[in-house]
């Protein structure tokens, strides 16, 4: 089983405008720029409003948990993604074409996502605000990894950042996703049997309630595969 996470040959950050952003962080984020537990309890379609459209088929949008999808990649995956929450994401400035298919907003409509830093030089901390979640990556050189049970049978995903989507190499296929949308340029992801970052986070063997951080790595010096360069 391969598992990529879908990514367009732009490198690209979206910005909220000004009112989508104290709407956003208002009434659905937490101080960490995460979903904030009322959302995770209660999941619903988050409408925003950006700057400009994105330059491929899907973009993340800065400082939140949100990714921007063209509508018909939206489609393509809804298949896969069951319970795939939609809302409209339009821009101030622009509006697309009468024959675009417009864009959206994709979220996990379990409220969830999968961790997906699990590598070996990964660290996590808890939120100390509202959500009180722990998760992320406090070392930007680390690649990430995904715990293979974490995946279960599902064929995509949103990782637990919903900015990002997982697809298995079955999805690509099936959905054509190479041929229909030629801006993707899906990056394999490892999967791994156990978690390689020594820590034991919600849902691990051995979770007893209790978050126990490890100390920071130290940045390789050879060509170590488990470093983003």
């Amino acid at each position: 089983m391969k598992v990529f996470e879908l990514r367009t040959k732009y490198r690209e950050l979206l910005e909220l405008t000004a009112d989508s952003e104290v709407d956003y962080y208002g009434r659905f984020a937490c101080e960490c720029y995460g979903l904030n537990a009322a959302w995770k309890a209660n999941p619903v379609p988050i409408d925003i409003e950006l700057k400009r459209p994105p330059k491929g088929t899907i973009a993340p949008v800065g400082s939140s948990d949100l990714c921007v999808l063209r509508a018909d990649l939206a489609d393509a995956l809804a298949p896969f993604l069951p319970g795939m929450l939609r809302g409209r994401a339009t821009f101030r400035n622009s509006k697309p074409p009468a024959d675009h298919p417009g864009w959206v907003t994709c979220l996990p409509g379990s409220g969830k996502g999968v961790e997906t830093y699990r590598g070996p030089y990964c660290r996590h901390v808890r939120c100390p605000w509202e959500c009180g979640s722990i998760g992320g990556s406090l070392v930007g050189w680390a690649r990430g990894a995904i715990v293979r049970r974490d995946i279960g049978d599902q064929l995509a995903f949103f990782g637990r950042i919903a900015q990002t989507i997982y697809v298995r190499d079955t999805v690509i296929e099936k959905a054509r996703l190479r041929e229909r949308f030629p801006d993707l340029r899906p990056y394999e992801f490892p999967v791994v049997e156990e978690p390689l970052d020594g820590e034991v986070l919600p849902g691990d063997p051995g979770w007893d309630g209790v978050f126990r951080p490890t100390d920071l790595p130290v940045l390789p010096d050879d060509d170590d595969p488990w470093v983003e360069r």
